[in-house]
């Protein structure tokens, strides 16, 4: 005997002598019986599965939001410190160049 009808008998042994057939036709007559039970598990995974997306996509939002009002405090620190170097910044053309972008960023 091959190697492969072995391991299919080995199978078949494991399963109590039923073919793979009667297995899914069980397993379908057994879904379409139990639809309503089949339908409640169904909804409890897509409504776990919605949960937990929207927990993390809420803790996601919630990092932007904080890295975004630290960027804007920086820039307004940035703009402060300018202003009392320079005086007042009205009628005047400023160009700000960033050496180390890496550090800002950290």
């Amino acid at each position: 005997m091959p190697s492969d009808q072995k391991e299919l008998d080995g199978l078949l042994e494991s399963t109590g002598g039923l073919t793979w057939s009667s297995i899914i036709r069980m397993s379908i007559n057994n879904v379409s019986i139990r639809m309503g039970r089949s339908m409640i598990t169904l909804f409890g995974v897509v409504l776990g599965t919605a949960f937990l997306m929207s927990v993390i996509t809420a803790g996601l939002l919630r990092s932007a939001l904080v890295q975004k009002e630290a960027s804007r405090t920086a820039a307004a620190d940035a703009v402060a410190q300018v202003a009392a170097e320079l005086g007042t910044l009205q009628g005047r053309t400023l160009g700000i160049i960033v050496q180390q972008w890496d550090d800002m960023t950290d």
